[in-house]
């Protein structure tokens, strides 16, 4: 599984804060106990699919110390990406279904076009698949399928 650069950047965020807040720029310097937060610049998604967004981190210090660091990324509508972010709602797994019904009454049952769907969406279902792999996988075989049979 590749490493999100999302979350390299926003650790890398945390560690450069931490370094700044522990060698205070060179000097003595005392913060005072409080909460500090700062943003990163909004980025937008990029070439290798990366999304869009911006990261938030906040850092508690406490008799001079820190004692939390905390780091989030959200939309750029302001919206939190937590663990169920980018998840299939049954809303969207109802509109999959029907759209693959739809091309499906196209297609004769047990037709090899059909077959290839079928196996396509199960994988999707199933979960072993994400859709964009599911339907490259599917275009790319039904590609190889027609260009045999013309």
């Amino acid at each position: 599984m590749a490493i999100n650069m999302k979350k390299i950047i926003a650790l890398m965020i945390c560690v450069v804060l931490t370094i700044s807040v522990f060698s205070g720029c060179g000097g003595d310097v005392t913060y005072k106990d409080g909460t500090y937060t700062a943003c990163s610049e909004k980025y937008e998604g990029d070439e290798a699919g990366n999304g869009e967004g911006y990261g938030e981190v906040k850092i508690t210090i406490k008799n001079g110390k820190i004692t939390a660091c905390n780091f989030k990324t959200y939309t750029l509508e302001g919206k939190l990406k937590d663990k169920d972010y980018g998840k299939l709602t049954e809303e969207d797994i109802s509109l999959t279904r029907r759209l693959l019904n739809a091309a499906a009454c196209a297609l004769s049952p047990g037709d090899a076009l059909s077959e290839l769907i079928d196996a396509g969406a199960a994988a999707f279902f199933r979960g072993d698949k994400t859709a964009e792999d599911a339907a490259r996988e599917i275009q790319m075989k039904a590609a190889l399928y027609v260009g045999e049979h013309q």
